[in-house]
């Protein structure tokens, strides 16, 4: 990725002299301008330049290549070339900026647990510490994009640099930390309660705007995915397309959806309590999870050592483990058969878990005990505070979620019934109208000697079959539904018998 980055500023910074236009998709904060330029060494000019390039090179070589090879209408070529460029334009255009975004978010999501765990050395600790000392370790043994940062400014301490220069001057992608920062340096570090506004998160609030939006997201999902395919069906049905544009249009709606449903129903949040895909097994780990380490901290509070608030809280609570338990038996079994002492068990813990929400979890664990097993029990309640806080979140997108079942299953009926009727009046309009303005007649036979007609009537049963699976995939897929494929096949199956008899019918009015 690094390499890859590397070469995408290289190609950027070759129009820093160039006097092409600027293509520019997006107005950059401050600090992300500032960020392009001290962490990167590129003016987002320099992008925009080549997002030209980038952008023309791809026009006219598809334009170009479509001319010599498809023979379609000439405003349908441009139409298409002109998506695909800037779509590609758009993307490499964004390529850096989403780089930063994702560390943003990343850190963001961390932010809880860096407060929590200085919280936690400012209370330990002994009078006259080097706090400056103490946060840049704590970041640099985190496993975050910015601690390779800070573990260079160590190095730099130890070169004479005094520890408050190297901060001061510190930019973070995150506005939230460098917030936390500032406020951190202004009050010498000591005097500052790093939990007084833990609650305090862009995450937090940029996700409590989604669930005021998400009503209105998922009504544009419905109407694309169900006002697409009739929308298709009326242009074909009054526009003559060829088979070419059918193969065409298929892929753009898929793709079109698909890019709709993973920006507004499968984006990354990146708080650190929600599930993605609301996995019941990952929810039930998480919830297994909580509650054990909630005990464990009780235990912790009544002056108990970790080895035995561990042991007592998996005893007591051991009915209501049962999955986690499962998971874990291998590793819990040695810690229990002292072949593994309690440190070597959450590092067990953390590494058949696999996720970056238990790493952590238990490193921020790991980090409280070592400092004061006692003073850590009200930090590991504060972060399961910060988990049921999330699941919360969660719960309430859930329940809009669920409030769309039945107009999705309304949908799954109506769509096929509305595309299979119209669909079928496609292959046979200048019969119907023949017929209808008495022109000449029309025969059965005329129909089965027709061959291109037979085509049309497969070619338009594939490409709304296809349409119609698409848009039930993505129905059920918002409403979370587990068996969508069999589902599927039964809206498909009205579909046909819809189409089908539809057939038959425009058939009997035009013999």
């Amino acid at each position: 990725m690094n390499k890859l980055l590397d070469k995408y500023i290289d190609f950027c910074k070759r129009f820093s002299n160039s006097n092409l236009p600027e293509l520019k998709f997006r107005t950059l904060t401050d600090n992300y301008l500032d960020l392009y330029h001290k962490r990167y060494n590129i003016e987002q000019r320099y992008i925009n330049k080549a997002t030209t390039c980038i952008f023309t090179v791809l026009f006219l070589a598809i334009s170009i290549i479509s001319l010599l090879v498809i023979n379609i209408s000439f405003l349908i070529i441009i139409f298409y070339s002109l998506l695909i460029s800037l779509i590609s334009s758009y993307q490499f255009n964004s390529f850096l900026y989403w780089k930063i975004k994702k560390i943003e978010q990343n850190l963001n999501s961390v932010l809880y647990f860096i407060k929590i765990d200085f919280s936690l050395i400012q209370k330990a600790s002994i009078t006259n510490t080097d706090y400056y000392i103490k946060f840049i370790t704590l970041i640099a043994n985190y496993d975050l994009s910015i601690s390779k940062d800070f573990s260079y400014m160590l190095s730099e301490i130890h070169c004479g640099i005094r520890p408050e220069t190297s901060l001061r001057s510190y930019i973070s992608p995150s506005l939230d930390f460098n917030l936390f920062l500032k406020n951190l340096l202004v009050k010498n570090f000591s005097s500052l309660n790093p939990l007084e506004k833990t609650h305090v998160n862009t995450l937090e609030d940029d996700f409590k705007v989604y669930l005021k939006e998400i009503t209105s997201k998922l009504s544009i999902l419905f109407f694309i995915g169900i006002f697409v395919p009739i929308g298709l069906s009326f242009g074909f049905f009054f526009i003559s397309v060829s088979k070419i544009f059918m193969l065409i249009v298929v892929p753009f709606f898929y793709a079109f959806i698909n890019y709709l449903f993973k920006k507004f129903m499968k984006k990354n949040h990146f708080l650190i309590g929600m599930i993605k895909n609301n996995s019941e097994f990952e929810q039930k780990i998480l919830n297994e999870f909580l509650v054990l380490i909630e005990k464990f901290a009780f235990n912790l509070n009544r002056n108990q050592s970790p080895e035995r608030a561990f042991l007592t809280a998996f005893i007591s609570e051991k009915s209501s483990l049962q999955t986690i338990s499962s998971v874990l038996y291998s590793e819990i079994n040695k810690f229990f058969n002292g072949i593994s002492t309690f440190m070597e068990l959450l590092i067990l813990i953390k590494k058949k878990l696999k996720s970056v929400r238990y790493s952590i979890v238990i490193s921020s664990i790991i980090t409280m005990i070592q400092e004061n097993s006692y003073y850590a029990a009200s930090k590991i309640i504060e972060i399961v505070k910060i988990f049921r806080k999330h699941q919360a979140l969660q719960n309430k997108v859930n329940i809009l979620i669920k409030g769309e079942k039945f107009k999705t299953f309304v949908f799954l009926i109506l769509l096929p019934l509305i595309i299979g009727s119209i669909g079928a009046l496609i292959p046979f309009l200048p019969s119907i109208l023949t017929n209808l303005f008495e022109l000449n007649e029309f025969t059965f036979g005329t129909i089965n000697q027709s061959s291109l007609e037979i085509m049309d009537v497969i070619s338009i049963l594939i490409t709304f079959l296809i349409t119609n699976s698409i848009s039930s995939y993505y129905f059920l897929s918002i409403i979370n539904i587990r068996n969508k494929f069999f589902i599927m096949a039964i809206s498909d199956i009205i579909f046909i018998l819809t189409y089908l008899l539809s057939v038959l019918n425009v058939m009997n009015f035009i013999m």
